[in-house]
């Protein structure tokens, strides 16, 4: 089991939770379809001795325009529902979302949108690094 998961479910995982809320051209799933996968992942972690602790990404890193999300899902949208199991599994939340939207339509994020590359994998290791050594301290 181990000590510290980091868990970011979002914007390419977020087809379930886009279709609960309508917006794919699809057919809608069950609510709370997203929220409760999500929670059974993070407690499939903990099934050891020990239960890890948990940090999620709470507000999504952002996408580029060449993205097919761009804007989708909304990470307004999805924020209380990954709050939601953010609290649900006594998780540390971290916001990508600001520390990166500066690099988002520069090179540090590949021509799809979506990944970063460059700088933007510095920001997220730095950050990722300063929410693990608050939870080990």
């Amino acid at each position: 089991c181990p000590d510290i998961v980091v868990c970011n479910l979002g914007v390419n995982d977020s087809c379930v939770y886009m279709g609960e809320i309508g917006s794919l051209e699809r057919p809608p799933v069950e609510k709370g379809l997203f929220r409760r996968q999500y929670i059974d992942l993070l407690m499939d972690f903990g099934k050891g001795k020990r239960c890890p602790k948990f940090i999620i990404w709470t507000r999504l890193g952002p996408t580029g325009k060449s993205h097919r999300l761009k804007g989708k899902p909304n990470a307004v949208l999805m924020e209380p529902d990954l709050k939601s199991v953010a609290a649900a599994v006594n998780a540390t939340t971290l916001d990508m979302l600001s520390p990166l939207l500066p690099f988002v339509e520069t090179s540090h994020f590949a021509a799809d949108g979506i990944h970063p590359e460059g700088g933007a994998q510095h920001v997220i290791a730095e950050v990722t690094a300063c929410a693990i050594r608050r939870l080990s301290n």
